[in-house]
C-alpha cells in the first residue's frame, strides 16, 4: 500500500513533494514474473483523480497492468484476473 492518500498539511505536502513522492500512484502494486500491476481502490460513487488517470495511462503505456476497481467485489475480480489470488 503506498502512503500517498489523505489530506496533508502544506508542510507536509511540500516534504512528500522534496522527497520525489509521486502524486496519483495507485493504492495497490503488484510485481509478477517481470510485470507490474497498479490498482487503485474506489468506494461507491469514488472517482479517480487526473494524477490517477495518468499514472495508470502511464503504466499501461509502458506494457504493465493498470486499472481501478469500485468495491472490494470488484477488486477481487481484477487481482483473481491478474492470477494474482486464486
Amino acid at each position: 500500500h503506498t502512503p500517498n492518500g489523505g489530506y496533508r498539511s502544506p508542510r507536509e505536502a511540500a516534504e512528500f513533494k522534496r522527497q520525489g513522492v509521486l502524486a496519483g500512484v495507485s493504492d495497490l502494486l503488484f510485481l509478477k514474473d517481470g510485470n507490474m500491476y497498479a490498482l487503485e481502490l474506489k468506494a461507491d460513487r469514488g472517482k479517480m483523480s487526473i494524477p490517477q488517470m495518468e499514472f495508470r495511462d502511464a503504466v499501461n503505456s509502458a506494457g504493465g497492468y493498470a486499472t481501478f476497481a469500485v468495491g472490494i467485489e470488484a477488486a477481487l475480480a481484477v487481482l483473481k484476473k491478474w492470477e494474482l489470488i486464486k
